[in-house]
């Protein structure tokens, strides 16, 4: 229990540091007109984007130490609490303002009591289940092979170094800034409570979108229907990116809103900037965002004459600190990889081509009919688009297509033409359904907006459609909960952080036994991409392979042992799939689960491992542990951790 207070305290410091520096920030670009929601999401979303791009500047320099980051953590946080005293001293004063003062009227009368309080009710519960989820060490694979791997690798280094052998080294690293950030302080428990905040973030970002639209009561419903949805609060519990680029995303276009179709002041251009900035920074997707975004900034210039000056400046300022922002990232991926969005594009940019956009990425055909189906299919067969467990929910497919009876409000082409143009992007380019998470909010403030109509309607289709409403979102309540039970154990101190990942993460116990025998200069040669709970450093087998063909040179396992002590790898950890443990059902379902290229392994057993020493070797390999171990697809795992001889001398 003691070591879950330390993460929470952790993230809670984190947190208050960031929204100490965003609210400086925000003070300085004088934002106003803002309820305490909108300015508290906009404070630390702020102050996350600038804490993260200086600890990037940190790393960059060599000087990624925990010291250097947990001391100013401390500080920002004792000025988070001085400012929180200020707010509460100065609260009577602030009362006396009526909430039109800084928010204009909802354009329909307010939700129902009960609508309004069972929707917060629900939504309570899912941030306690989230909560209790995150609370568990992370497992989940894109976390245990670059989102927390590679910050773990830089603050052990205490620099940002280039990985040739890691793909994803590469790649924009906001959001692991965030995570070496929690890392410097604690464990990958707080690291994973980070995007647990951003999943309300993500919550607080659609708020602020929609309360202008359709007022704060409405809003709170639009934000209640972006943290339920089955993607969101699964993601709330794994420290992927996916979230952070959704809130940025979602806060650009809030602010691009304010700036364009409110015409609030050009610091909001400024504000607009940073936020997609931030996404670019975060995720390759922040630049399809931004494309979209400049589609509507093209209409507008088309259609308002009078405006034209203002909207270039904008948009140029916009551009500018976007660039400053992210830039960083892709100037990197450009001097290592030779392009400045590798691996994509690779034919085009240059750089190795990897094939990032296979055919098999893109299970609809680009077509005017596969837009027509797209939104049925990623409903019913997430399967095919990337997993059941970042599915949308029917709730989207089932209410949206009441908006051709809707009134027309104001502000919300807007909105949906935005998410309209990066869902194209999406189409033709990579259709995982999580990727389709910055396009969600703007659908959820639709589906608020025709909640609201149904108020025109006739009393008993009116309940019959709330009592739906009602049930799709419990149902998504309850599917967090039961996600989260069997982590409750480990979250509340029952059951060791320890024993919770010898049943749950596959290569915890190679990884503890690496470690307990861990000398300095260790490299790990894995056939499993999972390393985050290695202290060595782990390459990729099908990497290296790829880069080197080393395979194409060894032919047995003494020219691979020999090949591999020449090039300093001191470890191999041999992973392949077994039939599963689990019964004929999972054991048919190939297709599921993780599948490992059997290259390595199929040269490795090519004798047996007590043959004779390699030529040249010392010693045979030492065979250090062997086991097998059921993952959470059901699928039977089998590894060998194996330290390599020394060369003889």
């Amino acid at each position: 229990m003691f070591a879950s207070l330390l993460s929470l305290l952790t993230v809670a410091l984190m947190t208050a540091a960031a929204c100490a520096v965003g609210r400086r920030l925000a003070t300085a670009l004088r934002l106003s007109g803002e309820t305490p929601l909108a300015r508290l999401a906009w404070n630390v979303a702020l102050g996350y984007v600038a804490v993260g791009t200086a600890i990037a500047a940190l790393g960059l320099a060599g000087g990624l130490y925990p010291a250097v980051i947990g001391v100013p953590t401390m500080a920002l946080a004792g000025v988070a609490l001085g400012d929180g005293w200020k707010a509460l001293q100065s609260r009577r004063n602030d009362a006396a303002a009526s909430e039109s003062d800084i928010q204009p009227p909802a354009p329909i009368a307010p939700p129902a009591d009960w609508l309004d309080a069972g929707t917060m009710l629900l939504a309570a519960a899912t941030v306690l289940a989230t909560l209790t989820a995150a609370l568990a060490p992370p497992t989940a694979g894109d976390a245990m092979c670059y989102h927390l791997e590679l910050p773990k690798q830089y603050l052990l280094a205490h620099t940002i170094a280039f990985s040739p052998y890691h793909e994803n080294s590469t790649f924009p690293l906001l959001a692991e800034m965030w995570y070496a950030w929690a890392l410097a302080i604690d464990t990958g428990v707080a690291a994973q409570l980070v995007a647990w905040v951003w999943g309300l973030l993500l919550a607080a970002a659609t708020f602020t979108l929609a309360a202008p639209l359709v007022g704060e009561r409405w809003a709170r419903l639009a934000a209640t229907l972006a943290l339920l949805t089955p993607a969101v609060s699964n993601q709330m519990t794994a420290p992927l990116s996916d979230l952070a680029c959704a809130s940025l995303a979602t806060l650009a276009l809030a602010a691009w809103y304010r700036a364009v179709v409110e015409d609030r002041g050009a610091q909001w251009f400024v504000v607009a900037g940073i936020m997609l900035g931030g996404a670019a920074a975060t995720k390759y997707l922040g630049l399809l965002f931004a494309a979209a975004l400049a589609v509507d900034g093209l209409w507008r210039l088309a259609r308002q004459k009078t405006r034209r000056r203002q909207l270039v400046l904008g948009g140029a300022t916009l551009v500018v600190l976007a660039a400053s922002t992210a830039g960083v990232w892709y100037v990197r991926a450009a001097w290592h990889r030779g392009n400045p969005v590798y691996p994509f594009f690779s034919a085009a940019l240059g750089g190795e081509e990897l094939g990032a956009l296979p055919e098999r990425k893109t299970p609809l055909l680009a077509s005017p009919t596969a837009a027509l189906t797209a939104p049925w299919q990623i409903t019913m067969h997430p399967e095919r688009f990337g997993g059941r467990g970042h599915r949308l929910g029917p709730l989207l497919l089932a209410v949206l297509p009441g908006l051709v009876a809707c009134r027309r409000l104001r502000g919300l082409g807007t909105l949906l033409g935005v998410a309209g143009v990066f869902a194209v992007g999406w189409l033709l380019l990579r259709q995982n359904v999580r990727f389709l998470l910055p396009a969600l909010p703007p659908l959820c403030v639709a589906c608020a907006w025709c909640v609201a109509e149904w108020s025109r309607w006739p009393r008993a289709p009116r309940v019959v459609a709330c009592a739906a409403l009602a049930a799709v979102l419990g149902l998504h309540t309850a599917a967090a909960g039961w996600r989260s039970r069997d982590k409750l154990a480990v979250a509340v101190g029952r059951e060791t952080r320890e024993d919770y990942l010898l049943r749950n993460e596959p290569t915890f116990r190679a990884a503890a036994t690496a470690n307990e025998l861990y000398r300095g200069g260790d490299v790990i040669f894995s056939q499993d991409y999972r390393a985050f709970y290695f202290r060595a450093p782990v390459v990729r087998e099908a990497t290296y392979r790829r880069q080197t063909a080393y395979d194409q040179q060894a032919g047995d396992r003494a020219a691979v042992c020999a090949h591999l002590v020449d090039a300093g790898f001191t470890h191999v950890l041999l992973a392949r799939r077994c039939n599963s443990a689990a019964g004929d059902n999972v054991a048919n379902a190939a297709h599921q689960g993780i599948h490992f290229n059997d290259t390595l392994s199929r040269l490795w057993d090519t004798a047996p491992l007590e043959s004779e020493r390699p030529a040249a070797l010392d010693v045979a390999p030492q065979l250090l542990i062997d086991y097998e171990v059921v993952d959470s697809d059901g699928a039977l795992r089998h590894y060998r951790l194996v330290q390599l001889p020394q060369r003889r001398k």
